[in-house]
């Protein structure tokens, strides 16, 4: 073998593991990218929905909403939600606007929180209704469940978002019907 030869060979290889040394990193990312897509795109789903602004970082309502109703799962429901999340009755909306819906629903919760609170004879007044919840889990009248149910419930409909669809006010009128506040 030649010295020519030689140094061929020595620069052929030279090349072979630059290639190998510049595509090795991407084509790693690529498989661990294939091999876990799925995870990949639900974590994605999940960045889109969460929004940031100079007051922090909010969900979004619909994951409010699906929050609500991993909540109801572990509560005793009438078979309002199937096992994989999906509402299973179909509501007529009102005339009323979704968030005019909203509203409306916020204000049948704390309607209802004030009434259980009176039936209960405990002291109430000035308090909001997620102090009344609060109230309600320390002294044993709503269990830890249903009084966690009942903040995410408050807290979604505290402040509809502007782009709540039909379906969605649909979906959390079954979810306070089902709660059973």
């Amino acid at each position: 073998m030649s010295l020519q030869e030689t140094a061929v060979k020595k620069e052929t290889f030279e090349v072979f593991v630059m290639l190998v040394d510049a595509l090795i990193w991407p084509v790693t990312l690529l498989v661990i990218l294939l091999l876990f897509r799925r995870n990949f795109a639900d974590a994605i789903g999940r960045l889109g929905s969460l929004k940031a602004n100079k007051g922090g970082i909010s969900m979004t309502f619909q994951s409010k909403l699906d929050k609500a109703k991993g909540l109801l799962r572990g509560l005793k429901t009438d078979g309002a939600i199937s096992k994989n999340g999906s509402i299973t009755t179909h509501l007529v909306s009102d005339s009323n606007s979704p968030q005019e819906e909203v509203r409306s629903i916020h204000k049948a919760i704390e309607k209802q929180l004030y009434a259980t609170a009176a039936q209960q004879g405990i002291d109430v007044s000035n308090k909001s209704a997620q102090e009344i919840c609060g109230i309600f889990k320390e002294i044993g009248v709503y269990d830890l469940q249903k009084a966690e149910m009942t903040e995410t419930l408050l807290d979604l409909t505290n402040s509809p978002d502007d782009k709540v669809s039909q379906q969605q006010v649909n979906e959390l009128k079954l979810l306070f019907q089902a709660a059973d506040i």
